[in-house]
This record gives C-alpha cells, sequence and structure tokens, in this order.
C-alpha cells in the first residue's frame, strides 16, 4: 500500500472522529444545560418551532398579567365606590331620622336649630366623599372625565357636577374603574325652578327652613311643609345612592368572574409554553445518561485512531 494514500484515510478518518466527537460532547453539553435550567429549549437554536411557540405563550401570559392588574385595580376601585356609597347611605338615612324629628310640635327654635346644625355636618361629609379618590388620585365618582374634584361648590353654596356623566365602556375582561357620579347625586332637571337640583341643594333648603323661628300657624305650616319636602327629597337620594350601590356590587360580582376567566386563560398559556419548553427531568436524565454513553464511545474512537495514525506513521 502506497503509504502516503495510507497517511490520507487516515487524516480522514481522524477529522471524521473528531467531529462526532465534537456532535456528542455538543449533545452532552446541550442535555446537561437542560437539566440544570430544567427547560428543553434554552435558546432558538435548540428547536426553532418550539421557541416560536412558546414565545407566543409567553406574550399572552404577559398581556393576561397586565389585564389581571387592571382589573385588581378596577375592583379596588369599585369596592372603594360601593363601601363609600353605604358610608352616603348611612349618612341619609340619618339626615331622615333628623327631619322626621324636626316635625315635632313641640321643639323649640334652639332645638331645630340643633337640627340644622347637625344637618349640615352630615351634608358637609357627603360632599366629602362624593369627591373621594382612589390611591391614585383618580375620583371615585367622576364618571368619565378625568377631574380630581367632580363635585365643587361655588361660593353661594351651590353644588355641581364637574365630571361627565356615565360610565367607560366594559369588555370581556375590564371594568368602568369610575362610577357615574351625577346620577349617584344630582337630581334630574325639573321645570319647577324651585325645585332642588342635587342631593346637597335639597339638603342646604331644609337646613335654612329648620333655622327659621315659628310665630304664627302660617310659619308652622310651612315649616311642616319644607320637612315633608325634606324628607321626599332625601328619599330620592336614598334611592338614587341606592341604585348605583346596586351597579357597583353587579360589577363586582362580574370581576369575580372576569378573574376565574383570566386565570383560566393564565393557566393555559402556562400549559401551552410549558409543554413545549419545560423538560421533562426523567425523560431528560436518561437522555443525558445515553448522551454520556455516546461520548465515551466517541472519546474512545477517537484515541483507538490516534492510535491507528502513529502506527502508520511509524511504518
Amino acid at each position: 500500500m502506497n503509504p502516503i494514500n495510507s497517511r490520507n484515510g487516515t487524516h480522514h478518518s481522524n477529522e471524521t472522529v473528531l467531529a462526532q466527537l465534537a456532535v456528542r460532547k455538543a449533545n452532552l453539553d446541550q442535555s446537561q444545560l437542560a437539566i440544570s435550567t430544567g427547560k428543553r429549549i434554552n435558546k432558538v437554536s435548540d428547536d426553532p418551532v418550539g421557541a416560536a411557540q412558546a414565545e407566543r405563550s409567553m406574550i399572552r401570559i404577559e398581556r393576561i398579567k397586565v389585564e389581571m392588574r387592571a382589573m385588581d385595580l378596577q375592583r379596588s376601585n369599585l369596592t372603594l365606590a360601593e363601601s363609600t356609597l353605604g358610608e352616603g347611605i348611612e349618612y341619609l338615612q340619618r339626615v331622615r331620622e333628623l327631619l322626621v324629628t324636626a316635625g315635632n310640635a313641640a321643639l323649640d327654635t334652639p332645638q331645630r336649630v340643633g337640627i340644622a346644625n347637625e344637618i349640615e355636618g352630615l351634608r358637609n361629609r357627603l360632599l366629602q366623599i362624593a369627591n373621594r379618590q382612589d390611591s391614585n388620585g383618580m375620583a371615585l365618582f367622576g364618571g368619565l372625565g378625568s377631574v380630581a374634584i367632580p363635585f365643587e361648590e361655588d361660593g353661594a353654596g351651590i353644588v355641581s357636577f364637574k365630571g361627565v356623566a356615565g360610565l367607560a365602556a366594559q369588555s370581556d375582561v375590564s371594568l368602568p374603574m369610575a362610577l357615574d357620579g351625577q346620577s349617584a347625586f344630582m337630581f334630574a332637571t325639573s321645570a319647577d325652578p324651585s325645585a332642588s337640583t342635587s342631593i346637597f341643594h335639597a339638603l342646604d333648603k331644609a337646613i335654612v327652613d329648620l333655622q327659621k323661628p315659628l310665630t304664627n300657624a302660617a310659619e308652622s305650616a310651612a315649616m311642616n311643609a319644607a320637612i315633608i319636602q325634606g324628607l321626599k327629597d332625601t328619599d330620592r337620594g336614598l334611592s338614587q345612592l341606592q341604585a348605583v350601590r346596586g351597579r357597583a356590587g353587579e360589577f363586582l360580582n362580574q370581576s369575580d368572574l372576569i378573574e376565574i376567566q383570566l386565570n383560566a386563560r393564565h393557566d393555559q398559556s402556562e400549559a401551552d409554553r410549558s409543554r413545549v419548553q419545560d423538560l421533562d427531568m426523567a425523560q431528560g436524565i436518561s437522555q443525558m445518561q445515553s448522551n454520556q454513553v455516546a461520548y465515551e464511545i466517541a472519546l474512545k474512537s477517537y484515541a483507538q485512531s490516534q492510535q491507528l495514525s502513529l502506527f502508520n506513521f511509524l511504518k
């Protein structure tokens, strides 16, 4: 045999063995990395198709997390708004009790003034909660508006709504962040110019009337009429607050259903990601052991080829 041809053949054989050895080592390294990270895919080249599927699942998961955080904030606002309306209802219920008491003919002017003062305190607290904000400074009852103070009181004590009436559109994963303050605290426009424009206006009128002294039957009759009207307006205000509070309760019930839906979507997307990316540990260990054996065999083959190469060279 021609020595040169023999050496060339041996050189080619060595290159083949080295290539196999490199492949076996790469496979072993990949299986060891998979076990250490717990992931079957650690870089795109491991499985381009699977990596793309895992990326799409991760994008869906991140979007769902954003929606869940938004829902937590919406639910927090609605919970605060619902409890705030509960406070307002308690204030108006106390106002109603005071108006009934004020109708007692045995009361004198100082006693009625005392009742008026207590109603004034309740009216002011009602205005405060109507302008209550969440932790981010957003008004709970601004409706569609973004003003921080939806109810403004002018120098004459007249309260007006500066928000935007209505509720933000809801979707299958979101709810309004604020309730409609106009439907809660303001009264519908009436053709009667003397009609109250809001629960605040109604209470202001009752406060003024209760402070008037009674010196004759006509004044007593006017007082009784004012108390009756005050009771009607208070009942109207109670009805509106209760209706808006009921709507808040409906939104909170919907938020529970939305949370279940988002959690289900999250779990499904996570399962999709895990299926293509995560490693079955038992299978991974078995694969690593197989790669270890293949690498050791490749090492022995390389060692034998090196011995043969030296033998041929000596010949």
